[in-house]
This record gives C-alpha cells, structure tokens and sequence, in this order.
C-alpha cells in the first residue's frame, strides 16, 4: 500500500536499509553455496537452476526494499533509476564491463596468505 504521507519518514529508511543489508548477506551466502558446489563438482542442473533462481529472488527483493528505502528518504514514489537496485550493476551485453564475482563470472580470489587472526597494519 502506498503510503499517503507527503513527507519523509527517517526510522522507515533506517528499517529499509536494514533489510538491504539482510538481502545482500543472504546473496552472499547464496553466492558462497554456488562456489562450494561447483569446487566440489557435485553441481547437478537442479541444485544449479534453484540457486540461480534463489539469487534471482533476493534480487528483486533487494529491489522493492530499495524503493521501499527511496520513498521513505524522499517521501514520495521514486520513479526512473531512482527505482532500481542502489547495487552498481552493469548490463550483462557490455563486453567491456568488469566481471563480478557475485554474478558468479569473476575470478574466484586465493585464500588469504595470512593466518586467521592476523592484523595487518598498512596506514601510513
């Protein structure tokens, strides 16, 4: 329901960013799933397909929380861009765009030289 109010509501986008972050978590775990499951080469079509579509529908709950976000921020429905993923995305058909590992296209980093724990200290 849309909300009548003409003004911006603060503790609603706190309540929205919230959320955000929650789906962005659990697409990191999700994420994390695919990458165990094609290291161990056990990734059957059926597992594969439900973790896409998984991450598909954390995406486009990320997306109403973000607009959700939007309408509290400036208090009415935001519309154009203003209503897409604050994620930085590129479209998919741009050769020239980076891989993103979340998108499941990047290279995969090495594990950390360092061991758990250790703090490195790399300010000036």
């Amino acid at each position: 329901m849309e909300s009548l109010s003409p003004r911006p509501d603060p503790a609603a986008g706190q309540v929205a960013l919230r959320i955000i972050a929650h789906l962005r978590t659990a697409a990191w775990g999700i994420v994390d799933v695919r990458r165990a499951v094609s290291r161990t080469g056990a990734a059957s079509q059926s597992l594969t397909d439900a973790v896409e579509t998984l991450l598909e529908v954390l995406a486009d709950a990320e997306k109403e929380a973000v607009h959700a976000y939007r309408h509290a921020e400036i208090g009415q429905c935001p519309q154009g861009f203003t209503a897409t993923s604050i994620r930085k995305t590129l479209p998919d058909d741009d050769p020239s765009a980076p891989e993103f590992r979340m998108a499941g296209r990047g290279p995969v980093p090495s594990p950390s030289p360092f061991p758990p724990g250790f703090r490195r200290h790399t300010a000036d």
